[in-house]
C-alpha cells in the first residue's frame, strides 16, 4: 500500500509542474511515517527557492548526513523531480569545467542562457557556481586529460550532494582564476548585474 501512495504522490508532483503543494504533502506523508526521506524532500525544496542560496552550507551538511541512509535510486528519482531549477543550472555551470575551448564551442552563450532562464539572483548564481559546482568538478580542470563531454546531471547531483569534502576555490586558486575568466566571458552575455 505504501508504494501505491508514494507512486501517487510522485505522479502528483510531476503533474503539478513546479507547484510546491504536492511536494509539501509528500514530505508530510513521509514525516507521518517517521521516514527520514521527508526531511530530505524538505531540504531539496529549500534548494529550489531563490532566497535560500545562502543556506547551502547548512543544507548540504543535512543532505550529506541523510543521503547515505537513503536508497540512491530513490534520491536520484526524487532529485530529478524536485531540483527542476537547480539541476539544469548545475549542469550548465559544470560545462565551465570541461576540457574544451569554451570560447569557440558556444559554451559561454549556452551557460548564459541557462543562467538567464533560472529563478536565481545574480548573487545566487555566483554562490551556486563557487559553493556547489566548483568543489564538485574543479578536478576536471586539473586533470591532464579531463572530461570534455557534459557531466551527466544525475552524476553531478550525486557528486554535489555527496559526503566527501571537495576543494574550494581557496584550495585551488589557479583553477579558480581560470573559472573566474570563464565566468567573466559568460557575463558578457548577461545583464550587467551578473558581473
Amino acid at each position: 500500500m505504501a508504494l501505491i501512495n508514494e507512486a501517487a504522490f510522485l505522479l502528483a508532483i510531476d503533474a503539478a509542474s513546479g507547484d510546491m503543494a504536492p511536494v509539501l504533502a509528500f514530505a508530510d506523508w513521509l514525516d507521518s511515517g517517521n521516514d527520514p526521506r521527508g526531511e530530505y524532500v524538505r531540504l531539496l525544496m529549500i534548494l529550489e527557492t531563490p532566497e535560500a542560496v545562502g543556506l547551502w552550507p547548512s543544507v548540504r551538511v543535512c543532505l550529506r548526513e541523510l543521503r547515505p541512509g537513503i536508497n540512491p535510486d530513490w534520491t536520484e528519482q526524487v532529485g530529478r523531480r524536485l531540483l527542476r531549477w537547480r539541476r539544469p543550472l548545475w549542469s550548465a555551470l559544470g560545462d565551465l569545467f570541461l576540457d574544451q575551448d569554451s570560447e569557440v564551442d558556444g559554451t559561454y552563450p549556452f551557460v548564459a542562457s541557462r543562467v538567464a532562464d533560472s529563478i536565481y539572483t545574480p548573487a545566487g548564481v555566483r554562490a551556486i557556481l563557487w559553493d556547489e559546482v566548483f568543489p564538485a568538478v574543479e578536478w576536471n580542470r586539473r586533470h591532464p586529460c579531463g572530461e570534455w563531454t557534459p557531466f551527466p546531471e544525475d552524476w553531478l547531483e550525486a557528486r554535489i550532494l555527496s559526503v566527501s569534502p571537495w576543494p574550494t576555490a581557496a584550495d585551488s586558486p589557479e583553477i579558480a582564476r581560470w573559472v573566474r575568466k570563464d565566468w567573466e566571458a559568460v557575463c558578457r552575455h548577461l545583464p550587467p548585474d551578473f558581473r
